[in-house]
Parts: C-alpha cells; structure tokens; sequence
C-alpha cells in the first residue's frame, strides 16, 4: 500500500508523540515525583535540623535555667505547708500556742482536705440615695473627670496600660512611656491595683489542700491579741476566716454583783485590759502543696516539728 507524502507525515508524528508520552510517563513523571519528594524530605530534615540547631544553643543555658525555674518554685512552695496530718497540725498550733503563753484544754483537728484559692479584689460599691444625690448635684462637677485606666499624680495625668500581667505600662500625656524606676507612690498604687484588676479578670483558680484545727484558747488579752497579728504574719499559708475579739468579760464574782429593780442580782461586764484573762475560740487553716523535695521538718516558733510521719 502506497501512502501519500502527508499520509507518512502524520504517522510520523503520531509515532513521535507516542514515543514522546511513553517517555514523559515511563521516565519523566517518575522522576519528578521522585524529585518533588526528595523536595519535600530535604525541607522536613532543613526543619528538624534547625528546631535540633535551636535545642543544642540551649544546651549552654539550660541548667541555669533549670535552677533559676526551681528557686522560683521552691520559693513558692516555701509560702506553703507540706500536706499535714492532723497530728503535725496540731503539734504546730501548740507551738504558736507556747510562744504566745496561750494554753487550750481542748484542741480538734479535721482531716486533710482541699480548698480553691482565687483572687480577689475590693471594689467599695458606692450608697445612693436621694439627699446624698441632691447635694452632689449642687455642688456641681469637682475637677477634671477621668476616664478608665486614667489617674491624676500632682497636676499631671497619666494613663496606665494593662494588655496581660508582664506587659503594664503608665504613659504621660504625651504618650511616652514612664520608666519603672521614675515611679512615685502614687504610680505604684496605680500599678498594683491593675495588676490585682488584670489578674482577677483571668478567672485564676488554684485548688491546694488545707487542714482546720479548732480549739478555745486561754490568755492575757494582751497575749491573745499579740497571738492574732503572729498568725496572719506568719510567711507560711495560715489563715483565720473569722475572729473574735472580746471587748468586755463578764463579772463572776459574788461581791462585785449588783441588784436590779427587783432585787435580783445580775452579772456586769468590765471593759478587757491588757492582763484581762479571756477565753477564746479560734479556728486556724494551714494551706499545703506538695514539696518537691520531701520536708524532713518545718519550723514553727522555733520548734522543729517533723512532717513526713
């Protein structure tokens, strides 16, 4: 069969393309697919050599590092008592108790439980009534009306920048940022009750354990008021929810009674004074976390009281 100069053009090129195709898909795309993962490898090991590069320059500052972050936790959990029982407990009540000269006949420790700290803050919630209202209307505006997050020190006004608890700024008028060291009292007030502000905004919870210990202590009143100001200075979690300080004790004696209207006697109170003898009941609440290094013992008023029975 003879075939026409065009008819053998087009079969040549028909032949050429299939060549042409069976080498894109039998060697060509196989190679750039190899290619592109070889591409892809090469970027993930570039990446994992750079995250190794960055783990290896911190090999010269990690244990300064890691000493620095346990000063830091070891100073936290020093604010704190180890997990009592309610034996430890009450041996360090008795301990304040003898450095108080305050005595108890009846002392009762709860087992260990848990609390949830979190912060908060005081915000004095204004009275309103209609006279008060009236007269603050009649005297009219008194100085320059600030806005939130604006405070006056002197004659000047300042504006203070809360974006999260390690970034607070103050800044003058101009905008400028006031440097730490150029703060008067009135900017660390300022300072303080934002932080206290931001931080309360976080919803912050923190759950650690706390042991009560009740008991009715017995002393000067002198020694018992000296005892309340010893407890809530002291630099371990204690806390007293409630207290109660007697301003007057009652007259026991039979000579010092007096008579009423119908002849009856009836008991007297007299003002307490310092060597007044006063029976109290107290209730004291230790808050605990857990050591990282196991106490052996803590101190309470001088007494060494072991604490990993």
């Amino acid at each position: 069969m003879n075939l026409s100069k065009i008819e053998k053009a087009i079969i040549i090129i028909l032949v050429v393309g299939a060549i042409i195709a069976g080498g894109i898909f039998l060697f060509i795309k196989p190679a750039k697919d190899g290619i592109d993962a070889s591409k892809n490898k090469l970027t993930a090991i570039q990446k994992e050599e750079e995250e190794l590069n960055a783990e290896l320059s911190r090999e010269a500052t990690i244990d300064d590092e890691i000493k620095e972050a346990k000063k830091s936790a070891e100073t936290l959990e020093g604010g704190f008592y180890p997990d009592l029982t309610t034996y430890e407990a009450v041996e360090i009540v008795h301990a304040h108790l003898a450095k108080s000269n305050l005595t108890t006949l009846e002392i009762e420790a709860e087992l260990l439980t848990t609390e949830d700290l979190e912060l908060e803050i005081y915000e004095e919630t204004p009275v309103i009534y209609d006279l008060k209202a009236y007269s603050q209307s009649a005297r009219g505006t008194e100085g320059e009306v600030l806005l939130e997050g604006e405070f006056k020190d002197g004659d000047k006004k300042y504006t203070i920048v809360a974006d999260k608890i390690t970034s607070i700024s103050i800044l003058d008028e101009e905008g400028n940022t006031v440097e730490v060291s150029k703060y008067s009292d009135t900017m660390k007030k300022a300072y303080k009750e934002a932080l206290c502000k931001l931080a309360v905004s976080t919803d912050t919870v923190q759950t650690v354990s706390v042991i009560s210990v009740s008991l009715e202590v017995t002393g000067t009143y002198k020694d018992y008021l000296a005892f309340l100001d010893y407890i809530y200075g002291l630099d371990r979690a204690t806390y007293m929810e409630t207290v109660e300080i007697p301003m007057t004790v009652e007259v026991e004696e039979e000579e010092e009674q007096i008579e009423n209207a119908a002849g009856e006697k009836i008991d007297t109170a007299t003002p307490c004074t310092d060597e007044t003898e006063v029976t109290v009941p107290v209730e004291i609440m230790f808050f605990g976390v857990e050591q990282m290094e196991e106490l052996e013992t803590i101190d309470a008023s001088g007494v060494s009281i072991v604490v990993n029975q």
